[in-house]
């Protein structure tokens, strides 16, 4: 499954909500959970370095991949996450 979102929180993808997410994905069944951004792919179920290296800010579209047994689960939550205008929800099922 995969979706193309644009960023709508002020401060971008920064450390504490993309540490919240790599963690909730860590614990699901997924062969692939990637961001992609300006042609450079991470892994969102890994570590958060990577994630935060691409740099996604304020208004900037970014694409997300999920594939596995929990890739409704996961797209679920991606979604409910990133399409929220405020950083809320990450510690939500």
């Amino acid at each position: 499954m995969e979706k193309k979102f644009k960023m709508k929180w002020v401060l971008g993808l920064h450390a504490r909500p993309t540490a919240a997410i790599v963690e909730k994905l860590k614990k699901m069944d997924l062969k692939e959970a990637t961001i992609i951004y300006s042609g450079t792919a991470e892994p969102l179920n890994k570590g958060i370095m990577d994630v935060l290296l691409l740099g996604v800010g304020s208004g900037m579209e970014f694409k997300i991949i999920v594939k596995g047994p929990d890739e409704k689960k996961a797209y679920n939550f991606l979604n409910k996450i990133f399409s929220s205008e405020k950083e809320i929800g990450v510690e939500e099922d």
